[in-house]
């Protein structure tokens, strides 16, 4: 399964790029459908100090907060830094999981993209269902805190 998101925000693509790799900004994001663990690595990662394909932390998503439903070896494969960031993580429900977000420049504001590219193990409906779910709502977020 593919899905693609996508949103025009009014601020620059640097204080963007800085929010979204920030646990606070993750989990903001995430609220109130999910919280991750352990993402306190992302916040430093650059091009330059990352191996690809390298697991740099294991995160619990937690439903609502509290619940765990998954486990996310987060593993970046390519990171541009204030750019994008592609990351190929294994998870307990899915047989393949790759996140790319993408960060792009327009004058004084910026456009946020992610491509989704997964397949479940089970329920793939429902799962679809949810990950749009939760994207949506994602972009939903930063439009709100950026426009």
């Amino acid at each position: 399964m593919k899905l693609e998101f996508q949103s025009q925000l009014n601020d620059s693509a640097a204080t963007l790029w800085n929010w979204i790799i920030s646990r606070r900004g993750i989990n903001n994001e995430l609220s109130p459908l999910m919280y991750m663990t352990s993402l306190d690595a992302l916040a430093t990662i650059t091009e330059d100090n990352f191996t690809s394909g390298k697991v740099i932390a294991d995160s619990w998503i937690l439903l609502f907060g509290f619940l765990p439903i998954d486990r996310l070896r987060i593993t970046p494969v390519e990171v541009v830094e204030g750019a994008y960031f592609i990351e190929e993580s294994p998870m307990f429900t899915m047989k393949r999981w790759r996140h790319e977000r993408y960060v792009i420049p327009r004058e004084n504001k910026c456009e946020v993209k992610d491509v989704l590219t997964f397949e479940p193990y089970f329920f793939s409906p429902f799962v679809t269902f949810f990950i749009k779910m939760l994207f949506k709502n994602r972009h939903r977020k930063l439009r709100k805190r950026f426009s």
